[in-house]
């Protein structure tokens, strides 16, 4: 028996303990050597005993689908899977999520190859074991932020942006550089976003917004060579989007259609509407959904009955920026909502979905905070590492 079929073996032993306990002793006479017998013992035993804790574990990250609605064949698949990359050190995590999505493959439910590879994804990268297989590939690049921080609620949020930044950065070994200046003018913003660029020691750059009253971000961004914009932020990266590509993609667009792949959310053929219609996010976005096939609307301060619009659609994405602007009644039972926006209300962070009304009626919702935000910066740094390979050429 190879280590695949005994894979195999435990996913049997744990649907087969759902309807009889069978003594592992009998069980155990099936496996043919000594080497595959320990392994079906540590796992199938490893699970049983952690059950609960990899239920609760995987449960987090299966926003919306509800762990306990998921079949029992893709549950095993996860907490087998789960299992495997957190407690069998000797079992490389990229190789015990390749194998678990080919078990969904073979004998999980429709989509469930898809969502698995997803949820597992998450558990590798949030437990530290991805932090150092990225160190041991050599993954190193220094990224420079040029923003502009203070005092006030605009300089809070682009600091505490920077600082997510900073902090992942480091878990993966990507130096993050912060270039912030105090009171700074569009002119001044220019001078060193080009100074930065051509800089050959910066191979990926990044402007943080917001950026003070009275600053041209948008100028700020084109400034940004196509090559290091690696949240495709510039007028040159929107161009290549709408033309087909060749640029990086804005990472939080990026970010809400990576989401839906990671939980089997269909997007091809559906009825999606786009609540918002910025350059940073609800263009780009719609663009995205548009090359995955969707039918997309985009609505905008100035459509009329939003609530008719959005109660049509398969799927609700809302990057607004208002606090609970989007509620149950607004949602069609069933329909998926990806929650873009992020306020600040009493010291909390919220989305622009009214998160009590909303769960209620969607069959899956992101969560803010969570969700979209956490896989924006995964990406951005995703992004940084390409670019650092490609300077490196």
């Amino acid at each position: 028996m190879q280590r695949r079929e005994a894979r195999e073996f435990v996913l049997s032993l744990l649907y087969r303990h759902e309807f009889v306990e069978t003594p592992l002793a009998d069980l155990l006479d099936e496996v043919d050597t000594g080497d595959q017998r320990s392994y079906v013992e540590r796992v199938y035993l490893g699970i049983l005993d952690r059950r609960a804790e990899l239920d609760a574990l995987i449960g987090e990250r299966t926003v919306g689908w509800r762990f306990e609605r998921l079949a029992l064949i893709d549950r095993n698949i996860l907490r087998l899977g789960a299992f495997e990359i957190l407690y069998l050190p000797e079992v490389p995590p990229q190789v015990a999520l390749d194998e678990a999505v080919e078990l969904a493959k073979k004998y999980g439910t429709e989509n469930a190859r898809s969502f698995i590879n997803g949820i597992l994804d998450r558990i590798w990268k949030e437990s530290g074991r991805h932090a150092g297989a990225e160190r041991e590939a050599g993954c190193r690049g220094a990224a420079g932020e040029a923003g502009a921080t203070g005092e006030g609620p605009r300089g809070k949020r682009a600091s505490a942006y920077l600082r997510a930044k900073e902090r992942l950065g480091k878990a993966v070994g990507i130096a993050v550089e912060r270039v912030s200046l105090t009171s700074p003018t569009t002119e001044t913003l220019l001078r060193t976003v080009r100074d930065l660029a051509c800089d050959p020691d910066v191979p990926a750059l990044l402007v943080e917004a917001p950026l003070p009253d009275g600053v041209d971000t948008q100028a700020i961004r084109d400034a940004l060579p196509l090559e290091k914009d690696v949240d495709g932020a510039g007028t040159a990266a929107l161009g290549r989007l709408l033309a087909g590509g060749g640029g990086y993609l804005p990472a939080t667009a990026e970010a809400v259609v990576t989401l839906l792949h990671s939980y089997g959310i269909r997007i091809a053929g559906r009825r999606v509407v786009v609540v918002g219609r910025s350059l940073v996010v609800g263009r780009p976005l719609a663009l995205l959904l548009l090359a995955e096939d969707a039918t997309v609307t985009v609505c905008h301060s100035r459509t009329t009955d939003l609530a008719a619009i959005t109660r049509e659609a398969d799927l609700v994405c809302v990057a607004v920026g208002r606090p609970g602007l989007l509620t149950g009644e607004m949602i069609r039972p069933g329909a998926a909502v990806v929650d873009i926006g992020t306020s600040s209300v009493d010291g909390k962070i919220v989305g622009d979905a009214h998160w009590a009304s909303v769960s209620e009626v969607a069959g899956a919702v992101s969560p803010v905070p969570g969700g979209v935000g956490p896989l924006t910066n995964v990406l951005l740094l995703e992004h940084v590492a390409e670019a650092t390979e490609r300077a490196a050429r």
